[in-house]
């Protein structure tokens, strides 16, 4: 069934409408089939004539087709020259590979045919068509000979296809007993690209190199991106892709057609938006995967099951992990850059990578006539000495490189390109004329400025001794671009260092920032932002004296005025390139100024360089470090933000050490070290600035400092409630904190009207205790009774309560503070109400009515705070067990008091801690609030509230126990 007109016209339409609303730069269309080439030259030509008298005049559109080339003939591609339909071939390698799965319908082999179509394809006349080649993988042929197939055929790209499965009809395992012999295959022709020199692009090589370095997917088969692809059937019925089809039946369907529904609408299906979830759309067993990143999870209708749908990871799952492992280990440079240690050669190094890239887009643009000139004068340029230093500027400016990788990733803007030459012809004054279509009426020539044009056409940039003039389509004569009264150059700002600032506002690939670029300012506003660089700089200058002459300064070049709000921004692919919101302050300015130079640098390395083994876990941790120091930088008068910056810095360079051996390159080492020596400075300055003189360890001082900004951070998000009553209990044991550092952090927090209660128990002063009997279990009749004469008695200035904690003897043994007199369990406190509560406490009552804790509960703004400690520990639920409507039953208590041999007795209640945990286990979460201090819980509740609960699951969970 062939697609109607007014299916096409629809198609069409929708799209127009969808770009216009959407401002969308350009749209694709491909022709696919079945075989698209069926239709016949004539109806070929009627589809795209339709297309882009529609699309056209609202955006650039992108036509290209699909085809097995059987029906690819001289009038068909004299069709698609016409429209500029780019061709994509599929040929599954040589012609033995090809005839397993390829032959025509009366059995006979296709291979003679689609080579002479892609030998035509590949004529100087049609080469701007060729597209490439598209391989379906099929294990049982040789890959290395499907590969020199392929690249005898010389295209512009390869695409190896994994072949459509699911795990109910799971892929042929082929020859091999290998568990992935999918990665096998791939990685055979892998080696044999790289021995070839890379030279011609295989996109699922391509995307996974580009998502292991940080960059985004090439490709729907693997990565996160999002799909942008919507189906159209020859009915107009909107379908999602097609390879959903060998899910199920009807998989692919919407309910949605052109003639009733817009792009916009079918965008919203569900089906759709699943594909476009990025990590959150993907099996829960992918989200843990290590290469996810690089894989996404695979296709998305190789991830079908019957029995759970597509929340599986791909049945190629096993096969995706090793490829990607394997392109990753064998792509890993582990040599040690010279650009880690020296900024020049990070420039240098940068200035090759674009070299470079210009080498291999001149590649695609090579069969366009008017670049073949262009290339040459390039060439002559870079020969001439006195051209050095105009080339590296036009060459080595930041918006060259996202034009660059579009460029190598899509169409090449050849008029861009053209550009390019003529201002680094204009600067370097060599004599040349060059002429070239330009699209629009802004012509752009990068560094120098932008020239408004009579209209789109012809236009020619003529450079001579004296100057240069142009001429457009509306001009018989060269005019002095100057005089025209159309010229708008760049502006320029003195650093103040012999050096210049470029404020570009015109380039269009300024577009490459999170944010949106400003349209070009006005001359008043270009003078405004300049002294906003001007002071800015001035103040980073006096803020930061270490950072222009250090390895992190920003080699900067070029700055961009981007939308209100957007503070300082790194662009993506542009080193030497920074973007400014209108809006930012001198201060901001200065303050952000070290933090995104450090991020620029790190980019840059990452681009030049590799620093550990591609696709693991270390790149994370190098971003956590260098984001720990920038913001350090920027909280340079903020102790608490600026410790806790640097801690994250340092934890960060703690598991960077902990990688497993072999994981980090040589550069990646020496970078973990050159940031290691410079943290050890900044804390050893913070320990001498903050710490106590006589500590001389700087690691654990500096721990001390960063975990008593911790716990204060943590006490203000618990909200202690200011001025009221705290009882805690507390083990300090793994917070590398001192007894001092958490009592005056907790007394901070409760403010000068609060009052901190610690238990100070003295179990050891009762021959009834565990922890007496424990101490004589192995003396004799006569060692037990010296034992018991020796024993001092409790004096509530002195005796100290060891089985408490550091906490509470700190607490107990500070100046100004009060103790209960009871000689086994009494309490001490801080503050001006700790007298109040601790006096009158019963020498016969451990911890009930007559006990502070009586005290407390009376208070509605006392609190309980168990600081990594449990429920098991509580001594309010003592409390609760008075309260019970059976309380348990009394037994009697020896303990020493007054002098030595003085021994006094008394009943009370025979309390039973052993169920505490599990009463606080039941405890709702509800009330009370909890945070992690040093990976264990610290809890806050209501003292009250903690006591009623523990009273009323004692009184079930005791019953009948009196």
């Amino acid at each position: 069934m062939f697609i109607a007109d007014t299916t096409v016209s629809a198609v069409a339409e929708r799209l127009a409408e969808y770009a216009r609303a959407k401002s969308l730069e350009s749209v694709s269309v491909i022709l696919h089939g079945g075989e698209p080439l069926l239709v016949g030259p004539a109806r070929l030509r009627d589809i795209c004539e339709e297309l882009t008298r529609t699309i056209s005049p609202v955006t650039t559109l992108d036509l290209r087709m699909h085809t097995n080339g059987l029906q690819l003939n001289q009038r068909v591609l004299d069709v698609c020259l016409e429209f500029n339909v780019k061709i994509g071939i599929s040929l599954d390698g040589d012609k033995a590979a090809n005839d397993r799965h390829r032959l025509d319908r009366r059995g006979r082999s296709s291979y003679d045919r689609v080579v002479r179509a892609v030998d035509l394809l590949r004529t100087p006349r049609y080469r701007p068509l060729y597209l490439g080649l598209l391989c379906t993988i099929d294990v049982a042929n040789d890959p290395v000979d499907v590969h020199e197939a392929l690249t005898r055929l010389d295209p512009p790209r390869i695409d190896y296809l994994l072949p459509h499965s699911t795990w109910d009809n799971p892929p042929p395992s082929g020859p091999s007993e290998s568990q992935t012999p999918y990665a096998d295959w791939l990685l055979k022709i892998f080696d044999k690209w790289t021995d070839q020199g890379r030279t011609v692009p295989v996109r699922t090589f391509d995307s996974v190199l580009s998502t292991l370095r940080g960059g985004p997917s090439l490709t729907e088969a693997m990565g996160l991106a999002p799909s942008d692809l919507a189906v159209v059937e020859t009915d107009g019925s909107y379908e999602q892709a097609d390879s959903l089809k060998t899910a199920y039946d009807g998989a692919p369907a919407t309910g949605y057609e052109v003639f009733r529904h817009g792009f916009e609408e079918f965008s919203h299906h569900p089906g759709v938006r699943a594909r476009q979830a990025g990590i959150s759309g993907v099996s829960e067993q992918c989200r843990r995967c290590p290469v996810v990143e690089s894989c996404g999870g695979g296709l998305y209708a190789h991830r079908f099951s019957t029995q759970r749908g597509f929340d599986n990871p791909s049945v190629f799952c096993a096969d995706l992990k090793a490829f990607v492992e394997g392109v990753a280990a064998r792509s890993t440079e582990h040599e040690l850059s010279p650009a880690v240690h020296d900024s020049e050669e990070l420039r240098f190094a940068q200035a090759e990578l674009d070299r470079t890239l210009l080498a291999k887009v001149q590649g695609s643009v090579a069969a366009e006539p008017d670049w073949d000139e262009a290339w040459k004068l390039l060439l002559a340029l870079d020969a001439e000495p006195g051209a050095a230093r105009p080339l590296e500027t036009v060459l080595t400016h930041p918006y060259l490189r996202p034009a660059l990788h579009r460029a190598w990733h899509g169409p090449a803007d050849l008029p861009r390109f053209m550009a390019v030459v003529a201002a680094t012809a204009i600067r370097a004054g060599h004599s040349t004329t060059l002429s070239w279509e330009q699209p629009g009426e802004e012509l752009y020539l990068p560094t120098l400025g932008t020239l408004t044009l009579g209209r789109p056409g012809r236009v020619a940039v003529q450079v001579t001794g004296a100057g240069w003039l142009v001429r457009d389509a509306t001009d018989r004569d060269f005019v002095a671009a100057a005089e025209s009264g159309r010229w708008r150059p760049l502006h320029e700002v003195d650093t103040g260092r012999g050096g210049r600032l470029l404020i570009d506002d015109a380039d269009p690939c300024r577009d490459c920032y999170r944010v949106p670029a400003t349209p070009p300012l006005d001359p008043s506003e270009q003078i405004r932002f300049g002294q906003l660089l001007d002071s800015g700089g001035e103040l980073a200058r006096k803020l930061h004296p270490d950072h222009a002459a250090g390895r992190n300064a920003l080699a900067l070049t070029t700055v961009t005025p981007l939308a209100a709000g957007s503070g300082l921004q790194l662009g993506t692919h542009s080193l030497g390139a920074l973007g400014v919101g209108t809006d930012c302050t001198p201060e901001e300015f200065a303050r952000s100024l070290p933090g995104t130079a450090r991020r620029a640098r790190l980019t840059a390395l990452r681009e030049t360089t590799d620093l550990h083994l591609l696709g693991t876990g270390a790149g994370r941790l190098f971003d956590e470090v260098c984001a720990g120091l920038g913001e350090a930088s920027y909280h340079h008068d903020d102790t608490h933000r600026r410790r806790s910056a640097l801690e994250r810095a340092r934890l960060a360079l703690e598991s960077l050490a902990e990688r497993p051996e072999g994981e980090l390159t040589r550069s990646g080492s020496a970078l973990a070290d050159e940031w290691r020596a410079e943290l050890d400075g900044l804390l050893e300055r913070e320990v001498r600035e903050g710490s106590d003189a006589d500590d001389g360890d700087v690691a654990s001082g500096w721990r001390r400092l960063v975990r008593g900004q911790q716990l204060t951070e943590l006490l203000r998000d618990l909200e202690l409630p200011p001025g009221g009553v705290l009882m805690v209990h507390a083990s300090l044991a793994g917070t590398g904190l001192r007894d001092t550092d958490v009592r005056d952090a907790l007394r901070t927090a409760l403010g000068p009207d609060g009052t901190l209660i610690v238990p100070a128990f003295t179990p050891e002063n009762s021959d009834t205790s565990r922890a007496h009997l424990a101490e004589i279990a192995d003396l004799t009749e006569q060692e037990t009774a010296a034992y018991r004469e020796s024993m001092l008695p409790f004096n509530p200035e002195t005796t100290p309560c060891p089985s408490m904690g550091l906490l509470a003897d700190c607490v107990r043994s500070t100046r100004g503070a009060v103790r209960s007199a009871h000689p086994q369990t009494s309490l001490a406190g801080l503050g001006p109400r700790a007298a109040e509560l601790l006096d009158g406490h019963d020498p016969h009552c451990h911890l009930g009515e007559n006990s502070p804790l009586a005290k407390l509960y009376a208070r509605e703004d006392a609190h309980i705070l168990l600081f990594r400690v449990g429920f098991e520990v509580c001594s309010a639920f003592h409390l609760a067990e008075y309260l019970m409507d059976e309380p348990p039953p009394l037994r009697t208590y020896r303990c020493v008091t007054g002098e030595k041999g003085h021994w006094i007795s008394y009943e009370d209640r025979a309390l039973n801690d052993s169920d505490f945990g599990a009463v606080g286990a039941l405890l709702p979460e509800r009330d009370y609030r909890k945070m992690v201090f040093a990976d264990k819980a610290v809890i806050l509740i209501p003292f009250r509230k903690a006591v009623d609960f523990a009273r009323g699951q004692l009184t079930k969970s005791r019953q009948g126990m009196t």
